[in-house]
């Protein structure tokens, strides 16, 4: 129990010094809460809210049992679980942002053709806030002052993730007629 409990107590801490590295727009918290303090400069408690609205939002899905029999469906679950994993967490630098960009993918390969402008657009969004923005291909300024300073690197994947939310509540299985 010691062991928990001291385990329990580094999380807080750990926690707490990724929010706090965060106000210098570190290369730690970037997430949708770290997102929202970096955009609003409100370094408050907002951790548990935005993730008792994501867990809530995530869960509701798995209420409608017929879905869970579609292979969309579970793949999509799975490209939701990807993400939600990345963009929620205040230990999120970059290099985890893989798991999250794999997660897209799935959603990305899952739409239905011909791929929508929509999806087009927030692909190359994706491309370049998520995969490009640490490298030297997005000049310093705006990878620093920009996308570093605001969490931006989060934002395709959070739109993305409420994309797949929506999705999910909206699969349903055909409707089996009967031979009568």
């Amino acid at each position: 129990m010691q062991s928990y409990e001291d385990w329990y107590y580094q999380i807080i801490r750990r926690n707490q010094q990724n929010i706090d590295n965060s106000r210098t727009a570190g290369m730690q918290d970037i997430s949708v809460p770290g997102m929202i303090r970096r955009i609003f400069h409100y370094y408050g408690p907002i951790d548990l809210p935005i993730i008792a609205v994501a867990g809530t939002l995530f869960g509701i899905p798995l209420l409608k049992k017929q879905n869970q029999q579609q292979a969309k469906f579970g793949l999509s679950y799975l490209a939701l679980v990807l993400i939600s994993v990345v963009i929620f967490s205040s230990a999120a630098e970059s290099p985890t942002f893989v798991i999250a960009v794999t997660g897209a993918a799935i959603w990305f390969i899952l739409q239905e053709k011909p791929i929508s402008n929509y999806v087009k657009i927030l692909l190359a969004i994706l491309f370049i806030l998520t995969i490009l923005s640490p490298t030297d291909l997005i000049p310093p300024y705006i990878r620093i002052n920009i996308i570093l300073a605001y969490s931006l690197k989060a934002l395709p994947c959070f739109i993305i993730w409420c994309w797949l939310i929506i999705s999910c509540w909206k699969i349903h299985l055909p409707k089996i007629h009967s031979g009568q």
